[in-house]
């Protein structure tokens, strides 16, 4: 959620997906301002909505489905995971 981000870390952000846009050799996620809690309770908002519409079924909602609905779906699973803070 960059909306927490003071402007320069957010144009800080920017320069560096600017400046390795074109780079493919491996993947550099940084999970600023990132929450996995929100991210978990967004996805069952998402998947609860599509049930209660009846464009889902609960039977349907699994690891993978869930994982589809996270912020980080398209994300590789991390090699390294370095969390530097227990703040919140």
């Amino acid at each position: 959620d960059r909306t927490r981000l003071p402007p320069g870390v957010i144009a800080a952000i920017d320069k560096m997906e600017r400046n390795t846009a074109d780079k493919t050799g491996f993947s550099l996620n940084l999970c600023v301002s990132y929450g996995s809690r929100g991210d978990i309770a967004q996805a069952a908002r998402t998947l609860s909505t599509k049930v209660m519409e009846g464009t889902m079924q609960v039977d349907e909602i699994d690891e993978h489905s869930f994982r589809r609905h996270l912020v980080t779906a398209d994300v590789p699973d991390p090699d390294i995971l370095i969390r530097t803070s227990g703040e919140y």
